[in-house]
């Protein structure tokens, strides 16, 4: 299988769907991740680049402005449809509907338009959702949500976020396993 993953920013794809994307690898599949942009920051295409490395995903880091997404759709929708062509995906894993983001609006609403023809799921970032309804669930392992973690933790620049850490990102899998 060929999944496509959408990130607005670098950290996106390692927080929102990181185990999912290891499980992915380890089932075989192909998984290659575009991150929109880095903040305008160099350890952020770094760090990423690094993260991709522990989850066994391919990544291209694009630099559109942060926090203008929306002056660029034609850019970005440009974008997807050539990935489209160029990977072919039978699953693309985009921000969901309710994230609130500017930036992540604009990824799910192009990104919804260019996959329209294969099969197309958000990944919940709890920040940034007041609410999120899960209509399909990935069944992942404890070594998935540890590789997650291990990706996330790639993102140094971003340790001070408690959303980054190792028991934060058990207990979202946990909760989210529950359900």
């Amino acid at each position: 299988m060929n999944v496509l993953v959408l990130a607005p920013h670098t950290d996106d794809e390692a927080l929102g769907c990181g185990a999912t994307i290891a499980k992915h690898v380890q089932m075989g599949d192909t998984v290659h991740t575009i991150a929109f942009s880095t903040c305008g920051r160099d350890d952020l295409s770094q760090e990423a680049t690094a993260a991709s490395l522990v989850l066994g995903s391919s990544i291209d880091i694009l630099t559109f402005p942060v926090r203008r997404f929306d002056e660029h759709r034609q850019a970005i929708l440009d974008r997807l449809i050539s990935a489209r062509e160029l990977h072919k995906p039978d699953r693309v894993y985009l921000p969901c509907s309710t994230d609130v983001h500017q930036d992540h609006e604009v990824i799910h609403q192009e990104g919804m338009r260019a996959f329209k023809h294969c099969t197309v799921l958000g990944y919940e970032l709890p920040w940034n959702c007041r609410t999120f309804t899960a209509s399909a669930f990935v069944r992942v392992a404890q070594d998935d949500v540890s590789t997650k973690a291990d990706a996330v933790a790639c993102y140094k620049s971003q340790a001070h976020r408690a959303y980054v850490k190792p028991e934060a990102i058990a207990a979202q899998a946990s909760f989210r396993g529950l359900q």
